[in-house]
């Protein structure tokens, strides 16, 4: 178990100096798991220990997206054979506005939809009486860096990172009184 969790220990340390080193403040880089599992084989209708496993998972938030790349690959580097990269997640850091946007055009929709109905129905709406609220999935968050640049061999490119669109969704559900 020693020499597992020190071998882990190792890595962790170098994946963070790298993460540092490429100026990801501590405040953004969080432990979320950290476990010390038993490696079991069969041989010969037997279980045999041959090892045990570290697991030990830290999430780094990257503010600036051009160097979310050079950071996947500094931390690459330093981690070597002893690490796995589970993903990224990108999302708007303060999406306020965009929900008070999202929810404004999904009130009015619902609104719209409800007059509609109403005058084919041959009645006048009311006042809305029931008005509830569901936010749609938001992505894991993924944000701060302060660019620190890293030498790289001549030749080498960086992980390429796209982080494309993110979508906020609000989904409304009103009900109308019937004049």
């Amino acid at each position: 178990v020693a020499e597992a969790r020190g071998k882990a220990a190792e890595a962790m340390e170098a994946v963070i100096t790298a993460l540092k080193g490429r100026g990801v403040v501590e405040e953004d880089i969080q432990t979320f798991h950290f476990s010390i599992s038993q490696m079991w084989d069969w041989r010969m209708d037997e279980r045999v220990l041959i090892g045990f496993r570290v697991t030990n998972m830290v999430r780094a938030t990257i503010r600036e997206l051009d160097e979310v790349g050079p950071i996947i690959d500094a931390v690459a580097e330093a981690g070597g054979d002893l690490i796995r990269i589970h993903g990224v997640g990108f999302t708007v850091e303060d999406p306020t506005a965009y929900q008070e946007q999202a929810r404004a055009k999904a009130f009015a929709d619902a609104r719209g939809k409800a007059e509609q109905l109403a005058e084919l129905a041959g009645v006048t709406l009311g006042k809305a009486f029931y008005i509830a609220e569901d936010m749609g999935h938001l992505p894991i968050p993924m944000l701060r860096e302060m660019a620190v640049a890293a030498a790289m061999p001549p030749g080498f490119e960086p992980t390429p990172i796209m982080p494309g669109e993110q979508e906020i969704i609000i989904n409304v559900q009103v009900a109308f009184a019937i004049e």
